[in-house]
């Protein structure tokens, strides 16, 4: 539930203040997701964010040019009708809008049964979303329950609690004398007490249904004082994470780069094969043979199905590889220690902030959001391999989802002649190299029906010559101009 009811409370309130004794001069919609209510002092823009309902005040009045932008005009009865009176359903998601004709115009915040209907005499009139088709049957709310949260009395709160659901841990702790009485300062203090498990919701609550009270500032401070150590405890656990994830990676990429910098050669691994061709049968799976670089006995593997030229083949391609991965990895460890020390300069300054006027330009944008919560919503795998970005459908319709995601210039993979997972390297401007290309390919082959299989042809082409056919099945496409990378699986 994305609007809970205090919102409508909240929202009440506002209206109230602003719009009481003014006419509707207009109201208008341009698509099927936002109707905006033109008043004399602003414009109350009604938004349906995943079929739930959200209000917005505006200033600007987008509807004056409406003609020349195609917009639909809505409720033509309302228009130039004065406001009498708001109410808010006590203990539900409804507010009404009362004009001086006896017209109703009635907010329905019911989840996905959101809408906006026009009322007269108990009859719905009109509404805004006509998919809606029950709310032709719709039984208006008693004007008697259409009021703010009673708080007169002890019994009044017990009531409201009640009703409300909330946890024996709220009731039986919860200081109804101070309630009713308006003693602001002693609910903060039994706030203060509550597990965090229910403080976010009731303090939100409290604030809220006394929205319309005049509080102290003392009281206000404390809110204050309360909701920034807490933003603040939020905020630098995440640091912190982040600070641990970044060197685990910087300590990781520096032991494979040395690794890589100590190992034996790959060309001089290729050049014994070669060297010792005659003795290597195909179908073995490693050898001993003499090192003449350092006069010992060494091991070497081998891919059991290629025979000795095509295994000297592969240890000269990994040869060309080992460099552009070395330079990767030192490309790597650069940017995270950069990440890492942005991180810890962020962190100290949150250990000394005292209050939010201490971290202006520190907290996240809350109207955007994070790259956490756009990867975890997305139908497929979303993946970083050293500093590109790479995606991996989980099923045939993820596949679909993430050709229509994709853009054209990115590099996309697939196991040739078997169903398997579409691979797909983001273009981030930078140009792929042949260790990405190779990774990506990689795991086609690892996510394929041919996993088992020691050598794995891979499809590779730019996204754009990849075709989704009128009709074709979930997964299938038609591909163009493509490439074949070989994989070799242990």
């Amino acid at each position: 539930m994305l609007a809970h009811y205090w919102y409508y409370q909240i929202w009440s309130n506002r209206l109230k203040r602003m719009l009481l004794g003014q006419s509707l001069l207009y109201a208008i919609s341009f698509d099927k997701d936002n109707l905006y209510l033109e008043f004399e002092s602003g414009v109350l823009w009604c938004r349906f964010v995943q079929q739930e309902l959200w209000f917005q005040w505006l200033v600007d009045v987008p509807s004056r040019n409406a003609k020349k932008k195609n917009g639909q005009v809505q409720f033509k009865e309302l228009h130039g009708n004065r406001v009498e009176s708001i109410q808010c359903l006590a203990f539900d998601r409804f507010l009404e809008i009362r004009f001086d004709s006896g017209l109703i115009l009635g907010f329905k915040g019911f989840g996905r049964q959101s809408n906006i209907l026009l009322n007269e005499k108990d009859e719905v009139l009109s509404m805004f979303r006509l998919s809606c088709k029950g709310d032709w049957d719709f039984s208006w709310p008693n004007s008697a329950s259409l009021d703010h949260l009673p708080i007169g009395n002890e019994e009044s709160w017990q009531d409201f609690l009640q009703k409300r659901r909330s946890p024996e841990s709220i009731k039986n702790t919860f200081p109804f004398e101070a309630a009713s009485k308006g003693d602001l300062p002693s609910i903060f203090n039994w706030l203060n007490r509550l597990s965090d498990a229910h403080l976010d919701e009731e303090v939100v609550l409290i604030l809220d249904v006394w929205d319309h009270w005049q509080l102290p500032e003392e009281t206000l401070n404390w809110a204050r004082s309360l909701m920034f150590e807490r933003e603040k405890a939020q905020r630098m656990a995440q640091l912190q994470q982040r600070i641990r994830q970044l060197q685990a990676l910087v300590n990781k990429s520096k032991n494979r780069l040395e690794e890589l910098e100590n190992r034996r050669s790959y060309r001089e691994l290729g050049d014994l094969i070669l060297a010792h061709a005659h003795h290597l049968k195909q179908g073995i799976s490693s050898a001993r043979i003499p090192d003449f670089y350092t006069g010992e006995q060494l091991r070497i593997k081998l891919d059991p199905e290629l025979n000795a030229a095509d295994n000297a083949k592969r240890y000269y391609k990994k040869a060309q590889n080992q460099p552009l991965e070395m330079q990767e990895r030192r490309l790597q460890i650069s940017r995270s220690e950069e990440s890492l020390g942005q991180c810890k300069l962020e962190l100290e300054q949150w250990e000394k902030a005292v209050a939010f006027k201490d971290i202006k330009g520190l907290r996240p944008k809350r109207n955007e959001p994070s790259a956490a919560a756009e990867v975890n919503n997305r139908p497929f795998k979303v993946l970083d391999w050293e500093g590109y970005q790479i995606w991996m459908g989980k099923s045939s319709k993820s596949n679909d989802e993430l050709l229509r995601a994709s853009s054209k210039n990115d590099l996309w993979f697939h196991a040739k002649g078997v169903t398997g997972s579409h691979v797909l390297i983001r273009r981030t401007g930078q140009e792929f190299n042949t260790a990405v290309i190779e990774h990506a390919a990689q795991l086609a082959a690892l996510h394929s029906k041919a996993k088992h299989q020691g050598f794995v042809p891979v499809q590779m082409a730019l996204r754009k010559f990849v075709i989704k056919p009128k009709g074709a099945a979930p997964g299938e496409v038609l591909v163009q101009k493509e490439q074949v990378v070989d994989v070799y699986l242990n």
